[in-house]
Parts: C-alpha cells; structure tokens; sequence
C-alpha cells in the first residue's frame, strides 16, 4: 500500500501544471507520446492488488490505474493525430488539392475533440488518484 501510495503521489506531482494552468495546455496541444511504463509499483504488484480484502480500496486502486492507462493512450492518439494533421497540411500547402483541405478540417476537429477528451480523463485521473491516495494512506495506517 505505501508503494502504490507513493507511485501516485510521484505521478501526481509529475503531472502537476504550474498555476496558471500553461503547461497543461501546451501538453495537450503538444505531439507527444508517453512510452515509459509510469506504472511500475502496479504492475509489480498487481497479484496483490487484486486480493485486497476491502472492495472500496481495490475498486479504486483498479480504476485509478486504469483511468491513468486511459490517459496515457488519449496522449499517443493525440500524437498521432497531430503528426497526421502536419503531414496534411504540409500537402495541402504544396498541392492545394481540395480533397486534402478536406482532411485537414476533419483532422483539426478530431483534434479539438481529442484535446477535450484528455483534458477530462487528466481530471479524472487526477480526482481518483488522490481518492485513492488517501484510502491506501487510510487502510495502510499511515499518513499521507
């Protein structure tokens, strides 16, 4: 319980936007993929987790992980979308094909969902991680 407890606060503070909420949003719009194994502790771990006597605490550690998995596979579709979009409108630029203007109005849309939809599943990465810190701090008797 304090490895995973900690895994998450480590990821959490990792994660962490400065204030004014800038360095988030450059993330989002950003062409980056996560390939690193953030989960470690979890992963090491997960036979045990699995048999966590209380259902409140398991749930949770199972969901925050897989709301984090969940994030981290937004961001690698994010980065392939934008390295689509790139390559679209580096060939609408040279050819002005209309076909291809085409592309790049659906792909800018799909790219506006996607930063939608990372922004939500950061959130409630966020929200279920410190639930869960606070249960496994909680159940594990130690403070947080």
């Amino acid at each position: 319980m304090h490895g995973l407890h900690d895994e998450l606060n480590g990821l959490l503070t990792m994660a962490k936007p400065n204030p004014d909420g800038e360095l988030a949003q450059q993330m989002y719009e950003a062409a980056f993929g996560m390939t690193q194994d953030y989960f470690t502790v979890y992963h090491a771990n997960v036979a045990l987790v699995i048999q966590i006597e209380n259902d409140q605490l398991r749930q949770l550690t199972v969901r925050t992980y897989t709301l984090g998995k969940v994030f981290v596979g937004m961001t690698n579709i994010n980065k392939q979308c934008l390295e689509r979009l790139h390559y679209l409108e580096s060939t609408y630029h040279k050819t002005k094909d209309p076909a291809v203007q085409i592309s790049v109005e659906n792909y800018r849309q799909i790219k506006g969902r996607l930063v939608e939809e990372i922004k939500a599943a950061d959130i409630r990465f966020h929200e279920s991680a410190q639930q869960s810190m606070a249960l496994l701090a909680k159940e594990g008797k130690f403070s947080t």
